[in-house]
């Protein structure tokens, strides 16, 4: 499979925005889209989240006609879509809001993830992941510093590094094995959204000068 990256919308106004043009599929290709992702920069006050439709110019919901939130915090994330949607060249993929945000403030943007393939259907450039792409890793443990295993911990990317594309998608969820051992594909430079459960998610931040394997020191779980 080529690679997957994160497309990312220009920053927007949730309270009057109506139609955010996303990523238009270059010549030659189409794009396989896997997921959708709206983020939250800043949001003040108290109200009710947008909810908004990904499609393209001809059909605002041509590839996922329900756009449901929860809010995590900072960011807000849409479910997976249910299958993979093909999107053919050319086309301009957007987000048409149904309703707008009722915060006195609420600022961010969409994110896209999927990968590109050949008009014909083959991929597009396979490649390995790139080596800046390493292991980031945390325990999950009980009172006693016993290893809990079954712990499912969520990632989601926030920010991706200046140089570099994303290869993971948001969210992605990890379940600890027999030993507590949680791990994570991650990129250096990029910042994640980390959380256990339904507890609310911690921004990691991960140094550009990581290596692999890397223990991710702001998360410390114990059952």
């Amino acid at each position: 499979m080529s690679a997957i990256t994160i497309q990312q919308s220009a920053i927007v106004n949730f309270i009057s925005a109506t139609t955010v043009t996303i990523y238009t599929v270059p010549s030659n290709y189409d794009y396989v889209l896997l997921s959708a992702t709206l983020v939250t920069l800043t949001q003040t006050g108290s109200g009710t989240s947008p909810s908004a439709t990904i499609g393209n110019s001809s059909n605002t919901s041509a590839y996922q006609s329900t756009y449901e939130t929860v809010s995590l915090s900072d960011i807000t994330i849409s479910p997976q879509l249910p299958v993979l949607t093909v999107i053919p060249s050319g086309t301009v993929i957007t987000a048409q809001f149904t309703t707008n945000s009722t915060y006195p403030t609420h600022t961010g943007y969409f994110l896209l993830t999927g990968y590109l393939i050949n008009a014909n259907g083959s991929d597009a450039n396979p490649t390995p992941p790139p080596a800046n792409v390493f292991v980031g890793y945390f325990y999950t443990t009980d009172q006693s510093g016993n290893a809990v295993s079954g712990v499912v911990a969520s990632f989601a990317l926030v920010q991706t590094s200046v140089d570099a594309n994303a290869w993971l998608g948001s969210p992605v969820q990890v379940t600890s094995d027999d030993t507590g051992l949680v791990e994570m594909n991650m990129e250096p430079g990029a910042t994640y959204q980390v959380w256990i459960g339904l507890s609310s998610p911690i921004t990691v931040p991960i140094p550009v000068n990581a290596s692999s394997p890397y223990l991710i020191p702001e998360i410390i779980y114990t059952n």
